[in-house]
């Protein structure tokens, strides 16, 4: 019995064979990421509630307001002297990052150049940049998952202190 040889596909010159669509299942990419994007969120909603706090970020306002208005990104002065406490890509990040929303938002929310939650942005980006590798060794070690739960007492940890500091400002 001879068996029919398979034939090629009827389709005329320039036609190319279809290919399998390679979409993103948005619904799976959710749930594999849900911790970061609570996170992320829930970052998000305590970054404006606080103004700075003491002592540091007032100085490190100060240092991104003098940069501002010298032009210099370079090196970071308080009240005219210059002030090296953190490395200068701190300066240049913050620095961005208020030039960047003052622009964007048209300085709503900005005293003199400087608001506090364009300044601690950098540094929310940076836990949450964290939390990605952190939850990806969690899920080599351990293909059932059950080590995922060591990232839960990380975000809980960092978040109840960022809410503890949430409240109104304490003012003498």
């Amino acid at each position: 019995m001879d068996l029919p040889l398979p034939q090629p596909p009827s389709r005329s010159l320039g036609q190319r064979e279809p290919r399998p669509r390679a979409g993103i299942n948005l619904a799976g990419w959710l749930r594999t990421h849900l911790p970061e994007l609570l996170f992320a969120v829930l970052l998000l909603a305590v970054l404006p509630m606080r103004d700075l706090w003491a002592p540091d970020e007032p100085d490190f306002a100060q240092c991104v307001k003098e940069m501002r208005l010298r032009g210099d990104w370079l090196l970071p002065y308080l009240n005219g002297v210059p002030y090296s406490e953190k490395p200068i890509l701190y300066y240049w990040v913050m620095k961005a990052s208020s030039v960047l929303f003052d622009t964007l938002t048209g300085g709503f929310g900005f005293t003199q150049g400087v608001a506090a939650w364009a300044l601690r942005l950098p540094s929310m980006v940076a836990a949450v940049a964290f939390l990605v590798p952190f939850l990806f060794l969690n899920a080599v070690q351990s293909k059932q998952g059950k080590y995922l739960l060591m990232a839960y007492p990380f975000l809980a940890l960092l978040l109840a202190g960022l809410f503890r500091h949430a409240g109104p400002s304490s003012r003498a």
